[in-house]
């Protein structure tokens, strides 16, 4: 296995991010690249549309899985998360146009 995602609809990841003075939390889908020991992609369910995150998001997520989080990424299944040695077609770049 290459990757740990989080993808819909039950393998989902909900995080608190730090809004308008407050904490909201929001699924967020993602892959967590073992070898280069970093999120790869990510995305972030705002009011049922997927936005790209945004670099500090991206930073504060990985933070959690990393410090708060680890054994998602010991154990991905007992949290829902799915091993893959493939990205998700959503995480994938497109291809170069001709």
């Amino acid at each position: 296995m290459s990757y740990i995602i989080a993808d819909g609809p039950d393998n989902l990841w909900t995080h608190l991010f730090s809004e308008d003075g407050g904490l909201v939390a929001r699924d967020c889908r993602f892959a967590f690249d073992l070898v280069a020991n970093e999120i790869v992609a990510m995305e972030i369910d705002l009011n049922g549309e997927w936005i790209e995150a945004g670099k500090n998001s991206v930073w504060d997520l990985e933070d959690s899985l990393k410090e708060a989080n680890a054994d998602a990424l010991d154990n991905p299944a007992a949290c829902d998360l799915i091993a893959s040695d493939e990205l998700p077609d959503w995480a994938r770049a497109p291809a170069p146009a001709p």
